[in-house]
């Protein structure tokens, strides 16, 4: 007989939201991660991100866990309590967290209307492991973002310590539910410190923290899966506090999935999740987090008055071995270059008959890899040659395997697989030179950024590490250009006009006094 599975949860707590005023508030944010860049290009065909959503929060004032649904900014939206007991009242930070996340004026994904919300107790052990026992499956969902602006420090024994097993059996169940029911789930990261970093340490979610790096960036070890040394963070927003960082960016995510649904010649096939909702490889959780990846910026110079990236990599001690950097995981949020690695559609790998020459913005979705049923454990893609110098990012993304509940059984089987992939950058005309390499053998993102010398011909590589038994597994890869990493070549437009502006005066100061 199973264990009972009721264990308390330790340091629960929501994260400080800064409260957003009026639509004017937003305004440069959503210039600053690129938001305002691609409604400019989209006009009229901007996605709204309609999809259907959780939000999970900790108890406000021991009780509290709901948005006020009769905000001005929730017009038209139906928010419904899903964890017993129910909300007494509203909760301040949950209305806060909402209104980033799918407000109709502050956050990027207006049309979402469709939000069920959770207290965490509620989430946990009614959604993810419902009952009293460990082997019970997740709820089916038919919601595919979550964003969670709390932190928690594990689960605890009766004794009040910290349960390493109960924990990752919590992950495990988290994890499994991002993967099968293609849920993107954002976790915030801790403010300041380094504790209560219970959900940042889940492989198949996003985590988000603060461009000013004012947030933990580590893991809580817990077993051979969920060990020690991994980075947390995968992106940053230029806002004051992770709470407002998390719905940000699980705002950005609901956009690109309503745009991949929206555009399904953007994707070369489908899947379903255990609703049996047909997902498009471009909607995918893994493409979704390796778009976002891919597609962030290394270099800001925002508008927020937030903090800016300035020197991403540059000391070897900021360096994690999967290509990031512990402050700022890939970089800041940049929705317009996410959405145009997916508008460039899926291309498939060399192996998988993909053509050559596919460019320099572009991802794929594999379904089989790693050597198993005849599955390739080489992916070559093609890029082309460059005329200009360039800088490339790369994200490989791939998901924790879980066993879960396979085939619909009543039964949570909680054995785990981390597979470990590599990925690497090759010069074709210097003989298949490696000139870059991504190769941690504890995450499940493999990344690269680098500047691309002009007239090569490169291609990425994706391989299955050594040491490993044949497997198959999906992975999702994106990559994106961006101008070579210069001052001017990364300065928003706003800022870029004030300067363009001062030089014209100085240019026009000078002719005067040569009149």
């Amino acid at each position: 007989m199973d264990d009972l599975y009721r264990p308390s949860a330790r340091g629960l707590a929501t994260l400080a939201v800064a409260m957003l005023a009026h639509p004017a508030a937003n305004a440069t944010l959503k210039d600053d991660i690129g938001y305002t860049a691609l409604s400019g290009m989209l006009g009229a065909s901007l996605p709204d991100g309609e999809v259907a959503v959780f939000q999970i929060e900790a108890n406000e004032n021991e009780q509290n866990w709901i948005a006020d649904s009769s905000n001005p900014d929730f017009a038209g939206k139906t928010i419904v309590g899903l964890s017993a007991p129910p909300s007494p009242a509203p909760s301040s930070h949950a209305t806060g967290v909402g209104r980033s996340f799918y407000g109709n004026t502050v956050s990027t994904s207006p049309g979402i209307t469709d939000i069920g919300a959770h207290s965490v107790i509620g989430w946990l052990f009614e959604h993810l492991a419902p009952g009293t026992v460990k082997t019970t499956p997740p709820i089916v969902t038919h919601r595919r973002v979550a964003n969670h602006s709390w932190v928690g420090g594990g689960l605890v024994d009766a004794s009040g310590n910290l349960s390493p097993e109960d924990t990752s059996s919590m992950l495990r169940h988290a994890d499994w539910v991002s993967d099968v029911d293609e849920l993107v789930q954002v976790y915030g990261a801790n403010n300041s410190s380094n504790d209560r970093v219970f959900m940042s340490t889940a492989l198949n979610g996003i985590t988000a923290g603060v461009t000013d790096a004012t947030h933990s960036d580590g893991v809580v070890a817990l077993d051979d899966i969920y060990v020690a040394g991994r980075p947390a963070l995968h992106l940053v927003t230029p806002v004051a506090t992770t709470s407002s960082s998390t719905p940000t960016i699980a705002s950005a995510a609901a956009l690109l999935i309503d745009a991949a649904q929206q555009n399904p010649s953007w994707s070369e096939s489908t899947t379903s999740n255990r609703q049996g909702t047909p997902i498009y490889n471009a909607e995918r959780g893994e493409t979704i987090k390796a778009a976002l990846m891919a597609g962030a910026s290394r270099i800001t110079y925002n508008t927020t008055m937030m903090g800016d990236i300035v020197d991403y990599r540059e000391d070897a001690a900021n360096r994690t071995d999967n290509g990031l950097d512990w402050r700022y995981g890939a970089g800041q949020l940049n929705m317009l270059r996410s959405y145009q690695i997916l508008a460039a559609g899926e291309s498939a790998s060399a192996e998988d008959d993909g053509v050559g020459n596919l460019g320099f913005t572009g991802f794929d979705h594999d379904d089989k890899f790693g050597g198993h049923m005849g599955s390739n454990t080489i992916a070559t893609y093609d890029l082309g040659t460059t005329n200009i110098s360039i800088d490339l990012h790369v994200a490989l993304v791939w998901n924790l395997a879980v066993t879960g509940a396979q085939n619909n059984t009543s039964q949570f089987d909680e054995s785990a697989q981390l597979h470990n992939l590599d990925l690497e950058l090759i010069d074709v005309g210097a003989g298949d030179a490696i000139v870059a390499a991504s190769t941690s053998s504890i995450a499940n993102t493999e990344n690269i950024w680098i500047t691309l010398e002009p007239y090569t011909h490169y291609q990425l590589r994706v391989t299955r590490a050594a040491g490993q038994s044949n497997f198959a597994w999906d992975y999702s890869i994106a990559w994106s250009e961006a101008p070579a990493t210069t001052f001017f070549g990364n300065v928003p437009l706003p800022f870029w006009s004030l300067i363009f502006f001062a030089i014209c005066l100085a240019k026009f100061g000078v002719r005067a006094k040569t009149l």
